[in-house]
């Protein structure tokens, strides 16, 4: 099987199953919001930020044997890509996924859980290490929040990656979610 369902499109489809609909089988191009742009652009200005810091994300540096940023993975066993914002590996070898949220908000929503399981699966595939928790990070408020990733969390994630093909393949649309005040495909979408 060829990788062809982004960790984006999971984040995307959580948020409203249409956005993944328009992108993917209409072949609408994908609009960046301010925001997005503004994430990637300080995304690098954070990455250089870690290197001066006493602690990384909330986690002490001598509890930390390596960080990796813009961590690129494939899984064609799964179909799955997508590229993390940092891996932390800890010196007793478990390993976090990180990823930074430019938002004003900093709760643990089910796309941005979502995010960091298919981070977690693509881990665990490429090293054979369990991956029990992820972080997300929130710069402007200075606000990290461990998430906890379980066994049983992968396995609904796995059917949430099956539920998006099958939406593909069926190149039918699905229902909206009501959350078109930010959407930048409302202009699109008839709901």
């Amino acid at each position: 099987m060829e990788a062809d369902i982004a960790v984006s499109d999971v984040v995307q489809f959580m948020y409203c199953p249409r956005k993944v609909y328009f992108y993917k089988v209409l072949g609408l191009p994908m609009v960046d919001r301010k925001k997005m742009t503004y994430g990637r652009d300080e995304h690098e200005r954070e990455h250089r930020r870690v290197k001066e810091r006493k602690r990384i994300y909330g986690i002490e540096k001598d509890q930390i044997k390596k960080v990796q940023h813009g961590v690129f993975l494939v899984d064609e066993d799964v179909g799955l890509y997508g590229q993390i914002d940092t891996v932390v590996e800890l010196q007793d070898g478990s390993v976090i996924p990180v990823d930074v949220k430019y938002s004003d908000y900093s709760g643990v929503f089910k796309n941005w859980k979502k995010q960091l399981l298919a981070y977690a699966l693509l881990l665990e595939r490429k090293s054979g290490v369990k991956v029990r928790k992820g972080l997300l990070y929130f710069p402007k408020q200075r606000k990290k929040v461990f998430v906890e990733l379980s066994a049983e969390d992968k396995e609904f994630f796995l059917k949430d990656i099956e539920r998006i093909r099958g939406m593909i393949k069926s190149g039918k649309m699905p229902r909206g979610r009501d959350r078109c005040g930010y959407c930048e495909m409302k202009k699109y979408c008839k709901e």
